[in-house]
């Protein structure tokens, strides 16, 4: 269904419309009669339950169709008992399947823009902050066996089933549409984490012709290697798109048009056809070094955000055509015109991820996490 609407957005069918929004109507009738009750027992059911993206693509065909009936659709996917708790900033994500549960927050953040229903903002954010941090592998996965733990139990998760791909999949389309509603640097950093770390990991460099040859889990217990291949699987499905669309976050616009966000520091070309500008990153990513921007083409005043990533603890030196440019960590407009360069440097060093534990220490003594869980 995404992808139908996906070819009318994105290609103009008007074929690929009519038949989603006829799946639409489908989906409204089977679902719209049904007691609040019941939709609550389905979505609660492990695995069963998994509806995926449902919420958002019927809230976004709502947004193309108009048909109320669409929006009534997307909210019966509402899984009551763990927006509601999310909404109230209540965790109780403990024993929950972890792919089963991310995608609703991204449709619940869509719904949020049509209704203006503020519960749903809030759940998508507090959902957020459950998993990013206290449930988060230094690779940005999360999950122990498809599952969430215990909060702040990290340490003593580590296995060879830990972060599920698909998870990491989903915890970047939400953290893209939180941004996209509050652009704070955390969730970028957030997502240069599990993209560099984990998806960027994620796929066999070696040819394939009967397999995807992606992981399913990246166990990140002592002496785990990574297992690759998942044909039919979900992360199969999804692994296969991840390594699409490195492209689609590297830089955001402001609504206004006036405003530049430099997300991510990957080598890439833009071009901004309604500024007229053709702006050019260069950069050995993630080694350490300069990351250089240029403008190709175009020119006018801009204000060009620069984000400083959480890692840079030795801070980072701007240069504009050679120039030192001294600012405070925030975003300054500037003026820039065909030719001009702008540097940024930033100093990258190892350094340790601390596993959180509230929980008894598990691992073997062979483990290489030190004894104050510093792995």
């Amino acid at each position: 269904m995404r992808g139908l609407l996906d070819a009318h957005t994105l290609a103009g069918n008007a074929q690929a419309l009519t038949i989603a929004a006829q799946m639409g109507d489908w989906v409204h009738s089977r679902l719209g009669h049904l007691p609040k009750a019941q939709l609550d027992r389905m979505w609660s059911i492990y695995i069963a339950g998994e509806y995926g993206g449902m919420n958002e693509v019927m809230t976004d065909l709502y947004a193309v169709t108009g048909r109320e009936e669409h929006l009534a659709a997307a909210r019966c996917f509402d899984n009551t008992a763990l927006l509601t708790a999310c909404a109230e900033d209540r965790d109780i994500l403990e024993g929950r399947h972890a792919n089963q549960h991310i995608p609703q927050f991204t449709g619940y953040l869509r719904l949020f823009d049509h209704t203006g229903e503020e519960r749903y903002a809030a759940a998508a954010r507090n959902f957020w902050g459950m998993v990013a941090g206290p449930r988060t592998y230094a690779l940005g996965g999360t999950g122990q066996g498809e599952m969430f733990r215990a909060r702040g139990a990290i340490a003593a998760t580590l296995d060879d089933k830990n972060a599920e791909t698909c998870a990491t999949y989903n915890m970047l389309k939400l953290s893209r549409q939180l941004f996209f509603h509050d652009p704070d640097p955390a969730y970028m950093d957030y997502y240069e984490r599990g993209l560099t770390n984990h998806i960027l990991a994620s796929c066999r460099d070696a040819p394939g012709t009967d397999s995807p040859e992606v992981t399913y889990f990246v166990g990140m217990g002592p002496g785990v290697q990574r297992q690759f291949g998942n044909t039919g699987t979900c992360c199969g499905g999804t692994g296969m798109e991840n390594h699409t669309k490195y492209q689609d976050s590297v830089y955001f616009r402001s609504a206004d048009g006036n405003a530049l966000y430099v997300n991510l520091y990957l080598a890439s070309t833009l071009r901004w056809p309604e500024r007229g500008l053709v702006i050019e990153q260069t950069s050995d990513y993630p080694a350490e070094g300069v990351r250089t921007l240029t403008f190709r083409e175009g020119g006018g005043r801009l204000a060009l955000k620069l984000r400083i990533p959480s890692w840079a603890t030795a801070g980072v030196t701007v240069t504009v055509n050679g120039a030192r440019h001294r600012a405070e960590a925030e975003p300054a407009p500037t003026s820039p015109r065909t030719g001009t360069g702008a540097e940024a440097t930033a100093s990258a060093s190892r350094r340790p991820t601390v596993c959180a534990s509230n929980a008894p220490w598990t691992t073997r003594p062979s483990s290489r996490c030190s004894a104050d869980r510093s792995c």
